[in-house]
């Protein structure tokens, strides 16, 4: 399929320059600057929704008897001891 494209002169001299010295076309590295692009972020679209299983604690526990956790000297002072 044809169509038209509009680069930046600097980037397309460097295209040009690399198929050269790659014995290749241009068509062909645009080809595969696209499937790589396009490859990378299909694979980070698929690791975003790929759901995470958080481990579950079954040990009980709690706040020791007489801490307060909303005065933070306190805490500070019981962590300090």
């Amino acid at each position: 399929m044809k169509t038209t494209v509009e680069l930046d002169d600097a980037l397309l001299k460097m295209c040009k320059a690399l198929a050269v010295k790659e014995s290749t076309t241009m068509k062909a590295l645009i080809e595969e600057g696209l499937r790589l692009i396009l490859s990378r972020r299909h694979q980070q679209a698929s690791r975003q929704k790929t759901p995470v299983k958080l481990p579950v604690c079954s040990q009980s526990g709690g706040v020791l008897s007489g801490v307060n956790l909303n005065d933070a000297s306190d805490l500070e002072d019981r962590m300090n001891a």
